[in-house]
């Protein structure tokens, strides 16, 4: 599953960071067919929740000027192509889809038989870990942040490391690498007319790497030809291209646990994607006492019927402690 996901490069350096090779196996960095959709702009987030706007690679072929590949920005909820009007009235789940079913339901299926194949990329994305407690009635949820092996002047815990951009036609792409994963796309307009972009990511069920975490996990690209073969709808079947999409290989994954600020999508501080230590977290919860909303409703000064409830409740208190002081003393 993905239902959260970070991509901190801004859209000039995320061009460069997006680099392929041509027919004539020349680097070339991806020009933007466009950083906006539905009025709304591709901007760099450390979380990025549905509804929000993703950065897609694209074969050129699905415009009529273009580059070879092409950055598209689509909004991450994918609207099919059988709606109208209003995008936000679409109460549908559609940021993710099941590879298992993907050519059978009417939602995604006529996206892939168009070939409408696109690769999300981003620095990495979250998923929660649940934990049942014993003698707990409810469970608990840890986030990790799911990312690529970086290079060693990259450091989770400095982001603006990631912002490196370092690229040439002799050496390539020198920064942060990225994910990409498999995913469709659909183009459609809004009820004023506008095109909208927007897209779902492939997801299937986790293997050893993974299952431990969550039982599902995105569609993994992890080599130039997996996304060139994924990407060329022209020349590559929708089975052939669906047979060589997998789950991740452990060399190809890293991950740490992160804060549960993240689970706020108005949350989009660094902080989201820097690793904590999960026991000394726990302990200081445990020592620290209620938090979140809990702590902000035991602060809060009651006012109205609160008011009265309380003062009530705070005058036969006392009232009992008396008789009780009383009672004592007699004894």
């Amino acid at each position: 599953m993905c239902g959260r996901t970070a991509c901190v490069l801004e859209g000039p350096v995320l061009s460069r960071a997006c680099e392929y090779r041509d027919a004539s196996q020349k680097r070339r960095q991806v020009a933007w067919q466009s950083e906006k959709t539905a009025g709304m702009t591709y901007r760099p987030s450390f979380n990025v929740s549905p509804g929000g706007v993703v950065a897609c690679l694209v074969s050129g072929a699905h415009f009529k000027t273009a580059p070879e590949r092409v950055l598209q920005a689509m909004i991450w909820k994918m609207i099919p192509s059988w709606h109208k009007g209003d995008i936000g009235a679409l109460k549908l789940s559609t940021h993710n889809c099941r590879l298992e079913t993907a050519t059978t339901t009417k939602v995604f299926s006529p996206a892939l038989k168009n070939g409408n194949r696109c690769v999300v990329v981003c620095s990495g994305y979250y998923e929660w870990k649940t934990t049942v407690l014993q003698g707990k009635k409810q469970a608990s949820k840890q986030p990790y942040f799911i990312y690529a092996p970086q290079p060693e002047y990259v450091k989770i815990n400095e982001p603006s490391s990631w912002a490196k951009d370092e690229w040439s036609e002799e050496n390539g792409w020198q920064g942060a690498k990225l994910l990409k994963l498999a995913g469709i796309f659909n183009t459609s307009t809004d009820e004023d007319g506008t095109i909208v972009h927007s897209c779902s990511v492939l997801t299937m069920e986790a293997n050893h790497v993974l299952s431990w975490m969550h039982s599902r996990v995105p569609a993994f690209l992890e080599t130039e030809e997996n996304v060139n073969a994924w990407l060329d709808f022209e020349n590559v079947s929708l089975n052939e291209a669906l047979a060589q999409l997998h789950s991740p290989s452990k060399k190809s994954l890293q991950w740490h646990p992160v804060g549960r600020a993240v689970g706020n999508s108005r949350c989009n501080e660094a902080d989201c994607i820097k690793p904590i230590n999960l026991k000394k977290s726990n302990h200081v919860r445990e020592k620290s006492g209620p938090t979140g909303l809990m702590a902000s409703w035991l602060k809060k000064e009651p006012t109205g019927s609160d008011k009265k409830q309380s003062t009530l409740r705070t005058r036969n208190f006392d009232e009992k402690s008396e008789r009780n002081t009383k009672r004592i003393k007699t004894e």
